[in-house]
């Protein structure tokens, strides 16, 4: 329903006073010299009455100048100036809010003196003054008949582009429009108004006006766009709360009108929309329909079938506006809500509030209040609530209700049917005609029906075949006269009754009821043959579960009875499937079960199993039930439940035909369950118990798997021989040969597993866990280190089940094996292929990580840095993850950019120390090396330092140990610390015979050379040229030797020209040469011995 029909006027009384008061009364009249100069025919008495007159409205003496005008009219109505006095006269009637003698003045002048220059203005005037003289009750149609008729000749003689007051023509003759209830007219007029004077100060108002009739007139699309058009140019008018709230409710309309035509996604998005937009102006301060908002919000949130929240909104109308005329509605929403989502207690203080006030709503709290107490089943209190209730109901529309809810309390209660009955027809008596008559008497037919009182049943439907027989529950009440027969094993006459029913009111409601009547009748009378012919048609149109479930049943039922078995048994799993819990339910279930078990409907068995147990706890097949309950469980993978219900058949039913079944079933659960210990337990008992039983062979294979999953390997190899010396089927077989093979690998006699996958798969090569096979045969043979056989197994099996979970890993470990081989390239594609199986979060990370690593070993550097980056833009926080920072770093350090490296390594050396105990030294040290490396490079020697100290003191074995005691010393010397360098050149000597030492041997003879320790000097540079192998030194360190020759020659020769002693002068020249001499013949392919050659040249002319 539409609560915003009201139309509000846009200004006010008030304020439509004040603005047409203005009108042509703030402007001064024309005085004397200005009549006589444009009238000079008038005289000069009328001219002189002219001007008081005028004098006197222009100070505002508006009763005098009326009186003044009236006289100048009166004495000379043939002046020229006639015109303007009777107009002048209409403007201070108007002043006056004399409005009929007003309306009479302007009618004078639009007739007797058209087309002078206030012609206008005086149609506009008399427009306003029938109009709003056509707000008065008893004058409304004539008045603004008269009203619209005057705006249309105005708007004829001055239309828009002519005329000057076009805006309020159109604004008023809307209005009236709207009045005379032509709203259609209307629309149009404000339409004219806003599209051709969007300037004018109406426009704000004819707006507002359009989007109220618009609504009104069920245009709630085109409502909406007015207001909010309103909202976007008024957002600081005093109305635009009421417009928001407005346009919130053509939303509400609009998902009214979606809702009604089907479209429930659309309903749904107005439906919010709208409830956003209450929501909104309900929160405005001192908004002084905010209780209303939030009555129309609830509205929108039922809609919605959020029935909590609706209530919790129609809480805040009850608790926030205890004034609100909408406080008895929002208590009693708020009830329903909570009522309708079973939230009783809510729903019951509610009610109980109205019920405590005595107000107008009270009557139907009451009813609800009984309403709950039945549903409670608290029928006792439901009685007297009804009785109390019906003292102060009066004329209440909820009287009637109130004693039908007091006699249906009645009727609950076994021992006052009797009373219950009374009282149904006492509403009939007393309330013949009240619209719940016609069900009181139905009810009291059903009572006497109940307490079998069929005279008095009789008596009531004759009752209503007189007063009723029109009404529609007539055929329920002849079909209880039908039920009555029945019940007293009048089949035939019952059957009749049925058949006519049904030739009657083919299209009643309750006509499938009928159908199964009619079944049970004949049902009743043995012939089956009637049932089993005629119900099967009349299924599909049986609305209710219950009536096919009792149809399937009957069919079922008959067709067993003519010993038509399977047929029966697919009608009583339909009937146990169309409703589970119908009253003859535990009649079917064990027919139905064992149908669903064959037909893999495991979820509606269990449901059924459940539903029977629940409502039929006291069954005769509660063993059955509970053991198939156990199956289905186990086949849907609630092993625990399973394992419940097989114990509760164990516990409960010792003797049953079902407990050795059960025992076995129940082992399975728990080895599914991963309660190996308890499952070797189960099956035990079944082998012991019952040790001729048909599941002995599958025991002993079951065990076998529980007493390997508990790693009681032997125990399980005995009971797997055994099994197989019974010559199980060759399914079975190769079952046991699997589990054989894996106890086998457990027991690490990978020879023999091999052999018996092997057999396994030749018995079976498409056997269904044959991945897994090929998978186990690869690690048996991979573990008596048949490297290539392993290989060859796991190409197999990526090769046969590429979407094998174990696929994954077989490609990494074909991988792994060409990474060892260094054939990367291989490596590369296998290792792609085992992230394209979709390895797990693990082993993809590996795989990752291999990838970058391959082409690392390609020195494709930006495509391991690529791969590795990929790894740390991964989110995990795992060593790898680490390492992977620390490679990225070391691909732009294997290109020498040391600038992108140096950063990288920073964050690698945190990230690595963090994980540190998860991470190899090697990795530690070297991060830690090569992150000072290149901080050396790029002249950060105090960080080279800081990153290079901890390998020397928490790595001391480490093989890297001598290059970083060598890094550091260059770092220091670069710092100036010349004894600390010296101090870690000596030491990385001792600690390392490689080129390292020789480096930080040479580097010992550049800091002497260059403190002019010219001695010291050559004797370090001569350690290395003839130390660490001499002329057999490896390659790198002979690049040494030759920078150590050439710095040894260059040593001699600076001291050359400062030595004064002759024969000293000549030793230096010869050692020089000599030195010089060396690189050039011992280290022909250095880049130094070019260099020495040019200073042999030089020293040959000394």
């Amino acid at each position: 329903m539409n609560l915003m029909t009201e139309h509000i006027w846009r200004m006010g009384f008030l304020g439509v006073w004040a603005l047409f008061l203005g009108i042509g009364g703030d402007d001064p009249v024309g005085g004397q010299e200005t009549a006589v100069q444009q009238q000079p025919k008038s005289t000069a008495e009328a001219l002189a009455v002219y001007g008081d007159a005028a004098n006197f409205q222009n100070n505002g003496a508006f009763e005098i100048a009326e009186t003044e005008w009236l006289r100048f009219l009166k004495n000379f109505p043939d002046d020229p100036l006639a015109g303007k006095a009777q107009h002048y006269l209409g403007i201070c009637s108007l002043k006056l809010k004399k409005l009929g003698a007003a309306a009479e003045a302007f009618q004078k002048v639009v007739t007797k003196y058209q087309g002078f220059e206030l012609t206008e203005e005086a149609y506009l005037n008399l427009g306003w003054c029938q109009y709003t003289l056509g707000q008065a009750k008893d004058k409304k149609s004539d008045q603004l008949a008269k009203a619209k008729d005057t705006f249309a000749r105005m708007l004829k003689l001055y239309p828009p582009g002519k005329g000057n007051k076009c805006d309020q023509a159109l604004f008023f003759q809307a209005e009236t429009l709207y009045g005379l209830n032509e709203k259609e007219a209307a629309v149009r007029s404000y339409s004219i108004l806003l599209s051709g004077f969007s300037e004018s100060p109406l426009s704000r108002d004819a707006l507002y006006a359009l989007g109220v009739t618009q609504e009104e007139l069920g245009r709630y699309a085109k409502a909406g766009d007015a207001y909010q058009k309103f909202m976007g140019q008024y957002a600081d008018h005093e109305l635009f709360s009421e417009v928001q709230m407005r346009h919130a409710e053509t939303l509400l309309q609009q998902g009214v009108s979606a809702q009604q035509g089907g479209d429930a996604e659309k309903a749904g998005s107005l439906f919010a929309r709208a409830e956003a937009g209450f929501a909104k102006v309900a929160k405005i301060k001192d908004f002084s329909s905010a209780d209303h908002a939030l009555y129309r919000q609830a509205f929108c949130v039922i809609q919605r079938d959020d029935l909590k929240r609706a209530a919790t909104i129609y809480e805040q109308i009850v608790g926030g506006f205890p004034d609100s005329q909408y406080l008895g509605q929002a208590t009693l929403g708020a009830g329903r809500c909570y009522y309708r989502v079973q939230q009783l207690d809510q729903a019951r203080e509610a009610f109980q509030r109205l019920w405590g006030q005595g107000n107008q709503e009270a009557s139907e709290a009451a009813h609800w209040l009984c309403q709950i107490h039945l549903r409670r089943r608290e029928f006792v209190a439901a009685a007297k609530l009804a009785s109390e209730a019906l003292k102060t109901a009066g004329e209440s529309s909820f009287l009637v209700r109130l004693k039908m809810d007091y006699a249906d309390a009645l009727f609950e209660q076994v021992e006052q049917r009797v009373s219950a009955l009374a009282q149904y027809v006492a509403i009939v008596e007393m309330h013949p005609e009240d619209a719940s008559a016609p069900q009181a008497n139905y009810n009291a037919a059903f009572a006497a029906l109940d307490l079998g009182d069929y005279q008095r049943l009789g008596e009531l439907v004759q009752v209503f075949r007189t007063r009723y027989a029109k009404h529609v529950l007539l055929p329920d009440v002849l079909y209880v006269e039908a039920e009555a027969q029945l019940q007293q094993q009048k089949y035939e006459p019952a059957e009749a009754m049925f058949g006519m029913l049904l030739r009657t009111y083919a299209k009643h409601v309750d006509r499938a009821d009928w159908v199964i009547r009619l079944g049970v009748c004949q049902y009743g009378r043995e012939n089956y043959e009637a049932v089993v012919a005629g119900l099967p048609g009349s299924i599909a149109g049986l609305p209710k579960k219950e009536q096919q479930a009792e149809a399937h049943f009957l069919i079922g039922a008959s067709q067993f009875f003519l010993q038509q078995f399977v047929a029966a048994q697919g009608s009583l799993k339909a009937s146990v499937e169309a409703s589970p819990n119908w009253r003859r339910a535990d009649e079917t279930l064990l027919f139905l079960a064992r149908t669903q078990r064959r037909m893999d409907q495991l979820d509606t068995a269990r449901q059924t199993v459940r539903g029977m147990l629940q409502t039929f706890p006291e069954s005769a097949v509660r063993d059955q039930a509970y053991y198939r309950l156990g199956e289905f469980e186990y086949a849907a993978g609630d092993f625990d439940a399973a394992v419940k219900n097989y114990t509760d058949v164990i516990k409960n039913w010792p003797k049953s035909e079902f407990t050795p079944f059960a025992v076995y079933g129940r082992g399975w659960s728990q080895l599914q369950a991963g309660d190996f210990k308890a499952a070797v337990t189960s099956f035990g008992i079944l082998l012991e118990q019952h040790p001729k039983h048909s599941l002995m062979a599958d025991s002993l294979l079951a065990r076998a798997i529980a007493l390997r999953r508990e790693t009681e390997y032997e125990p399980a190899l005995r009971d797997l021989d055994q099994f197989l010396k019974l010559a199980p089927q060759p399914a079975q077989r190769v079952n046991a040969l699997y589990e054989r093979g894996l106890v086998e690998v457990a027991l690490k006699k990978h020879s023999v597993a091999e052999q018996t996958f092997d057999e396994l798969l030749q018995l079976d090569p498409k056997y269904s866990a044959a991945d897994r096979v090929l998978y186990e045969l690869a690690w048996a043979q991979k573990s008596q280190q048949k490297t290539e056989e392993s290989l060859v197994s796991f190409r197999k099996l990526v090769e046969a089940y590429p979407q094998s979970s174990m696929a994954a890993e077989s490609h990494f470990h074909l991988a792994e094996a060409n990474y060892e081989k260094k054939s990367y390239k291989l490596a590369i594609d296998s290792y792609l292929a085992a992230k394209k199986s979709q390895a797990d979060e693990e082993l993809a990370e590996q795989v990752v990580y291999k990838i970058g690593w391959s082409h690392f070993k390609l020195d494709d550097f930006e495509a391991a840095r690529q791969q590795f980056h990929a790894q740390i833009e991964s989110g995990r926080d795992t060593p790898l993850v680490a390492e992977a920072r620390f490679m990225e770093a070391e691909c732009f350090f294997k290109q020498q950019k040391y600038e992108q490296a140096f950063p990288l390594f920073e964050s690698a050396v945190m990230a690595i120390e963090a994980k540190k105990n998860q991470i190899s030294e090697v990795i530690q040290v070297l991060v830690r090396l090569h992150a000072g490396q290149s901080a050396l490079r790029l002249k950060q020697t105090d960080r080279a330092v800081e990153l290079l100290t901890p390998v020397l003191e928490r790595f001391p074995k480490s093989p890297y140990l001598a290059e970083a005691r060598f890094e550091r010393g260059k770092a220091r010397n670069g710092m100036g610390q010349t004894a600390a360098a010296l101090a870690d050149f000596e030491q990385a000597t001792r600690e390392s015979r490689s080129v390292i030492g020789a480096q930080a041997r040479f580097w010992l003879g550049e800091i002497q050379f260059k403190m002019k320790k010219y001695e010291l000097a050559i004797k370090h540079y001569q350690r290395v040229m003839f130390g660490y192998g001499g002329e057999n030194a490896p390659q790198e360190i002979k690049e040494v030797q030759a920078t150590a020759g050439y710095e040894c020659a260059r040593c001699a020769e600076v001291q050359i020209k400062g030595e004064k002693n002759a024969a000293r002068k000549a030793k230096l020249l010869a050692d020089a040469k000599r030195w010089y001499q060396y690189v050039v013949a011992g280290h022909a392919g250095s880049r130094w011995a070019s260099e020495a050659e040019k200073r042999l040249a030089v020293l040959a002319k000394l």
